[in-house]
């Protein structure tokens, strides 16, 4: 009986240790799959080769993407980004509330 109780106890400590060792990350890139989902098939004329956004964003406690910052020389752009992404809801697990997230965006024309 001491044997049994022994070896659940040691089968208990290895799965926690196994838990702990491999705690769940935030899961960034499905975050980005969304964003790059919900920014498809812009509505905008692309005036150069491409155009860039650097997108600063946090998440608030109902998971909506909160944006901070939109930084491109393209307003038409800025706009789209604005519209589309601010507090759209988003799927994520184990986020902190209030860290900031940095996305780079580029939108290249359409050479057809």
């Amino acid at each position: 009986m001491k044997k049994l109780v022994m070896i659940c106890a040691i089968s208990a400590l290895s799965v926690t240790m196994a838990l702990a060792s491999n705690p769940k990350k935030p899961s960034i890139q499905n975050l980005r799959m969304q964003i790059v989902a919900l920014l498809n098939n812009p509505d905008i004329e692309v005036e150069h080769e491409f155009m860039e956004a650097n997108i600063l964003f946090t998440l608030n406690a109902k998971d909506e993407i909160v944006i901070l910052t939109v930084d491109t020389e393209h307003a038409a752009l800025e706009d789209f980004i604005k519209t589309k992404l601010s507090y759209t809801h988003v799927f994520i697990e184990d986020f902190i509330i209030g860290k900031d997230f940095r996305f780079t965006y580029k939108v290249f024309r359409n050479n057809s």
